[in-house]
């Protein structure tokens, strides 16, 4: 069975009052996803068959990193930076599990997602973040949504 920690549109991330960077403005340093910024679709190089979902599939989430399962995207920690937040949502998805990294270290793994808020402190000195995303072992459906990735600074 599927894990709704809560409905989709109350979900929520750093608020807008706070210090943070959204992934989707940095450049991943290793990975194939597509990248939403302000709700447009930006091409990363390293890209392989992803395309958009189709048209209201999505509940609006104008900010997110979107591959298929088994997904492995990495980013440098900006300095400052004290948590990674996002909203992992995998309602599209038959089943996918989310996973957060630091410097080779895992530190986070979902259940069975159709919608999970991620909120985990930042390892202090830890340089590299590695988002993960499994596909449960039937490699079928598992597109799997980072709505909001967010590093929450001071």
């Amino acid at each position: 069975p599927r894990f709704y920690d809560l409905p989709l549109t109350e979900a929520h991330t750093a608020p807008e009052t706070e210090n943070f960077t959204k992934l989707t403005t940095l450049k991943p340093t290793e990975g194939d996803v597509k990248i939403v910024h302000d709700g447009s679709y930006q091409t990363n190089p390293d890209e392989l068959t992803i395309e958009p979902p189709a048209d209201g599939v999505l509940p609006y989430c104008s900010d997110l990193l979107w591959a298929h399962a088994n997904s492995k995207i990495s980013y440098d920690i900006p300095e400052g930076a004290q948590r990674f937040r996002a909203i992992g949502t995998g309602y599209r998805s038959r089943s996918v599990r989310f996973a957060v990294q630091f410097d080779g270290k895992e530190t986070y793994r979902s259940p069975i997602a159709g919608i999970v808020s991620i909120d985990v402190p930042i390892p202090a000195g830890a340089e590299k973040i590695v988002l993960l995303t499994d596909d449960c072992g039937d490699q079928q459906n598992d597109w799997a949504d980072w709505c909001y990735p967010r590093f929450v600074g001071k």
